[in-house]
């Protein structure tokens, strides 16, 4: 069995979530696991929010990279490979060294879990297994994406004094809260008292409810909109504070790209002002424009065929949504689009409805093989709408792929694949012939 098999089984039976609150026994592990001097001496970035938080963490790393600071990066859920989540600089780090790692984290952990008669949970394995990775390879600073909110997640105990909050929607209210201040105000926590935290696509009306709560934290807020990207004649122009604008030429077309890019070279501004205040790098205008340019999202507006188009996005919340299809409508204004459509269990449809009937020639209803909803009840939904045009159901998100190319090639289309992550992540193993039995654990 090869090394990554035996991970990701070890990771397969890791319980979901862990007893409670998690603070105290992460805290313990970390003591044991990482040296002391590392954790202080290494710069923390903390990207929290509703949706971007992936896509920032992954903006960020490439424009540091390109600023020849070395970085460990830690993202979750992945695309299509599990180490995904664990990079340095732009390399996926290897399952030769992630499977005796997380060996060496199992063992503190299991001590701990004897020791309080408590279990840690995947998300706080997987945590401790990022740390303990780059410490051994002495990342200068580490990016960390995370989990849900920040009061409670992991991340907060990296006392990061630089965090990004990328937008603010409802989500895992039972968790965070049942208003959209709750939610940020969690999420906030994630910043360490003293620090700052750039905040990205939010409304101005929260936006100041969040600035009255970071001030009684200590927490100063910093706007990601300083950094202007606009379309000057279909050309897009950076201009960071400081420097002169610049043409960005990037591979993230995304809905929501622009603020997250915008969050993305505002962090690390921040970064290099608050860390080398005299000595910000001349270039670092460059450094953005060609981070930006270098980086690829997996998933987010991304285009896996070419007979026909065929793209798959991971929007799954109705913001997301919103930016998705104004994006489409931008994007593919006099081209017929094809939807093969599907959802996550308990996630919204109405949004995801009303996007697909309003800009669809054709849609084919179907359902991922992990967390999917019923595909009929989805397409019931869909035709009470009574939609003027070809729709179809079909189970088998393989055949439903193939129906969806067929009709876009009949009307010189293309096809375009949503309804959330594990949809769009199947779709792409498919189109490329993947194993799909081990595509998502959690």
């Amino acid at each position: 069995m090869n090394s990554k098999q035996q991970l990701l089984n070890i990771v397969t039976d890791i319980p979901k979530f862990g007893s409670g609150i998690c603070l105290h026994r992460v805290s313990l592990a970390m003591v044991q696991l990482i040296p002391a001097d590392y954790l202080e001496q290494t710069p923390k970035i903390v990207v929290t929010g509703t949706d971007g938080k992936g896509s920032t963490s992954m903006l960020i790393n490439g424009i540091l990279m390109a600023s020849r600071v070395e970085t460990g990066m830690f993202t979750s859920p992945h695309f299509l490979e599990f180490n995904e989540r664990f990079q340095l600089g732009m390399s996926k780090v290897d399952y030769d060294e992630l499977l005796p790692t997380i060996q060496k984290v199992l063992k503190t952990t299991s001590a701990i879990e004897r020791q309080l008669d408590e279990i840690f949970g995947v998300f706080e394995i997987l945590f401790l297994l990022a740390l303990a990775i780059f410490q051994q390879n002495k990342a200068q600073v580490l990016i960390f994406e995370a989990g849900i909110g920040g009061r409670y997640d992991p991340v907060r105990l990296l006392k990061s004094k630089l965090t990004a909050l990328t937008s603010i929607a409802l989500e895992h209210t039972a968790l965070l809260g049942d208003s959209t201040e709750l939610i940020a105000y969690d999420k906030l926590d994630a910043c360490y008292p003293g620090g700052q935290t750039v905040v990205g696509y939010v409304e101005p009306a929260l936006m100041a409810k969040i600035s009255a709560y970071a001030e009684l934290k200590g927490t100063e807020i910093v706007c990601a909109a300083k950094v202007k990207l606009q379309l000057k004649k279909n050309r897009l122009m950076l201009t960071v504070p400081g420097f002169k604008a610049l043409e960005i030429n990037s591979l993230c077309e995304g809905p929501g790209m622009v603020f997250n890019m915008q969050t993305a070279v505002q962090v690390c501004q921040t970064y290099f002002d608050t860390n080398f205040p005299t000595d910000m790098p001349r270039d670092f205008a460059n450094a953005c424009k060609n981070g930006l340019e270098a980086t690829r999202i997996p998933g987010r507006f991304d285009k896996i065929g070419w007979s026909p188009e065929l793209y798959v996005d991971c929007a799954h919340t109705p913001n997301a949504y919103k930016l998705l299809f104004e994006t489409i409508e931008k994007e593919f204004d006099y081209t017929p689009v094809v939807f093969v459509v599907g959802t996550s269990q308990g996630r919204d449809t109405e949004h995801l409805i009303e996007g697909i009937l309003r800009l669809g020639s054709g849609i084919v209803v179907t359902q991922a093989s992990f967390k999917g909803a019923d595909s009929e009840t989805l397409f019931g939904l869909i035709n009470k709408k009574r939609p003027n045009k070809p729709m179809y159901w079909q189970a088998d998100l393989k055949q439903a792929l193939k129906q969806a190319k067929s009709m876009a090639q009949s009307m010189n289309g293309l096809v375009f694949v949503v309804g959330g992550l594990f949809l769009a992540g199947e779709a792409a193993a498919i189109e490329q012939d993947l194993d799909t039995n081990s595509l998502y654990l959690y």
